[in-house]
């Protein structure tokens, strides 16, 4: 039997939109035309994967630059890439600091050097598959979903960002977000490369808040089911092509000794 679903007003006699579908994380029971922002939160545990890398690196731009892209295509949808540029064409006020925190936790020892979730690998790259298979295929503690769009009228030049953290067990102790731009491809000159104009991707552009490498404090205390929604009208550079750049997030875990991957968004 089909049911007819009546039109709730607000005050200025405009229906009320948002995400109609229950079974999202972020349902309004009280929209009525459904704008397109339900967002959905899978039970999935993603990697991190990275390199320190230099536009004067010879090897960088040699076995390098082939490495990193074919282990990020192998493990695409499950898997967060991301270069960290060391003091080269590439580097900016922007992204150094964040380099140099994250620096602090996979202390690379030269370029390129490599590393996955909580291990720096350095040159080798054998055992990285292995351990994106192994973490990606155990049980989240939590895991993310976002909606962004593009800023309209006073909020132009900026973006609309929704994140919404579902927890799928008790948690407690300090959690933090990064949430970082990353060009997905910038041109730039690379010492080795054959390319011409040679053509980085996933290279860290700056933080999305005035937060550091590891984020902002998001909550302490999240039981199971609980979801946590982060809200923000973030402004971008107004000489970058906004398709040519992502806005990725990481969580993590806040402790004495440092900051410990919990799970992140994929690129």
């Amino acid at each position: 039997m089909a049911c007819q679903e009546s039109t709730l007003l607000v005050d200025d006699g405009a229906a009320i939109t948002g995400c109609t579908d229950p079974k999202s994380v972020n349902y309004n029971p009280d929209a009525v035309i459904n704008n397109g922002s339900c967002v959905y939160i899978d039970s999935l545990q993603n990697s991190i994967f990275g390199k320190f890398t230099a536009t004067w690196c010879s090897s960088c731009g040699g076995w390098g630059v082939s490495r990193f892209e074919e282990l990020y295509a192998n493990h695409r949808g499950r898997t967060l890439a991301i270069a960290l540029q060391i003091s080269d064409a590439l580097t900016t006020p922007d992204n150094g600091p964040l380099v140099d925190e994250f620096s602090t936790k996979w202390q690379y020892t030269g370029t390129p050097n490599f590393f996955v979730n909580e291990t720096f690998v350095g040159t080798s790259t054998l055992g990285i598959p292995g351990e994106i298979s192994n973490k990606n295929n155990q049980t989240p503690k939590l895991s993310i979903g976002t909606h962004i769009t593009q800023g309209a009228g006073k909020n132009d030049g900026k973006l609309n960002v929704n994140v919404y953290v579902k927890a799928f067990d008790n948690l407690s102790g300090i959690y933090t977000m990064s949430a970082l731009f990353l060009h997905k491809e910038i041109q730039a000159i690379q010492n080795g490369s054959s390319q011409s104009p040679h053509i980085h991707h996933h290279v860290l552009a700056k933080s999305a808040t005035a937060a550091g490498a590891f984020g902002e404090e998001i909550f302490t205390n999240l039981n199971a089911g609980d979801v946590y929604h982060w809200a923000r009208t973030i402004e971008y550079n107004s000489n970058w092509d906004m398709s040519k750049m992502e806005l990725v997030f990481i969580i993590w875990k806040k402790s004495s000794t440092g900051y410990e991957f919990v799970n992140c968004t994929t690129n």
